[in-house]
């Protein structure tokens, strides 16, 4: 495969000449809230949120300058139409992006009866191959990327626990074929796990599922932006020890996890931006991928701040004549409000550079402070 030609870092592409007006669609709310702190860290924006019923807390922000709450069934699609397009009547330019998979579908079924700007995303048949983790799963055994062995079920009840553990060992994870954030994941080490978890807990609902050989190692991350199949930003990120949630991002590379976003990019002529997970096997250093998310991801401030921002090479939808820009190195800490990080103190007050910026659009927000604070009440 050839790649294209890399260069350095280098600057983020230029801010608009004049204040950007972008529509961010989505239910996940923390989704949401990354691209507008990415977007605001890099340009001036005026900002309208669209989430779903129950998420009022985005209204308060000081991210957003208008917020509306849709159901993302199928059933207020008309309702959505008409709010962005009187949008776009009031204050033309407007451009619309989806924050997560489900905004992306709305998107998908509405896009011909839109007037705003669509900035490009994957459509429902690349998504259905990434989205869905089984389908992930044989995308990448059939261009000869390594995923653990993998099983599908249904539903919870047509889980052979046996035939399972003879196949994939113990413990092995089940995890729904399309759910995001984590939702519904369990690590099964018994046949006692099994009924406690999913056979025996009515709100276990999920379905269908897949059940997924366990490998021991350090979890990264693939974070991309690619147009027409071509990769033209790229991070390649894992935590630090401890390596929980809360943990410092650091950013590093691989040349084989490179050649894991040219090839899923490429099998797929992907639009848009993609985080995809995988696990460095101990012991062995085999790369095993684990699940694509066609989105923009929980961690995308982190690479914003280290000097990556993914919705700058988004919205700018840079030639790819320019090259492929990929980050390197740094660290990058966007878990916890800067307020309560003494060490960062210095760029929130004196830093130019990216790494301030993020610092200071996040500490001007309160909704990220409470949620810093109720998360560290909460012992995360």
């Amino acid at each position: 495969m050839n790649f294209p030609q890399f260069h350095p870092l280098g600057d983020n592409p230029s801010p608009p000449s004049g204040p950007v007006k972008l529509i961010v669609v989505g239910p996940e709310k923390i989704m949401v809230v990354q691209v507008l702190l990415s977007l605001l860290s890099w340009t001036r924006a005026s900002c309208t949120a669209i989430c779903a019923h129950g998420s009022r807390y985005i209204r308060h922000s000081s991210l957003v300058d208008r917020y509306a709450e849709i159901s993302f069934d199928g059933s207020e699609d008309d309702r959505f139409v008409a709010y962005v397009n009187a949008l776009e009547r009031e204050s033309p330019g407007q451009q619309l992006v989806a924050a997560d998979t489900t905004g992306n579908r709305l998107i998908n079924r509405v896009r011909s009866r839109l007037e705003v700007d669509c900035i490009p995303q994957p459509g429902d048949a690349v998504l259905d191959r990434l989205d869905d983790k089984w389908e992930f799963h044989r995308l990448c055994t059939r261009i000869g990327l390594d995923t653990p062995d993998t099983l599908r079920a249904a539903s919870k009840h047509e889980i052979d626990f046996d035939a399972a553990a003879a196949q994939l060992g113990l413990p092995f994870f089940v995890k729904p074929a399309c759910e995001a954030q984590s939702h519904g994941a369990c690590e099964i080490g018994s046949k006692a796990d099994l009924h406690r978890l999913l056979l025996d807990n009515p709100a276990y609902d999920y379905a269908p599922l897949v059940l997924q050989r366990f490998i021991r190692g350090t979890d990264v991350c693939v974070n991309v932006c690619a147009a027409g199949g071509q990769v033209h930003a790229l991070s390649i990120q894992r935590r630090l020890p401890p390596e929980q949630v809360d943990s410092t991002i650091e950013f590093f590379h691989s040349a084989e996890l490179e050649l894991v976003a040219h090839a899923l990019c490429a099998a797929t002529g992907y639009d848009g931006v993609m985080n995809v997970d995988a696990r460095i096997e101990e012991g062995t250093g085999t790369v095993w991928l684990l699940e694509a998310n066609p989105r923009y991801w929980r961690s995308m401030s982190a690479s914003a701040a280290a000097g990556m921002n993914f919705v700058a090479e988004h919205l700018a939808r840079v030639p790819a004549s320019r090259g492929l820009r990929m980050l390197c190195s740094g660290h990058a800490d966007t878990f916890h409000h800067p307020l309560l990080q003494p060490r960062v103190w210095r760029y929130l007050l004196f830093a130019r550079s990216a790494r301030g910026r993020m610092a200071r659009r996040m500490a001007v927000d309160l909704c990220t402070l409470a949620n810093s604070l109720r998360l560290r009440l909460k012992g995360q």
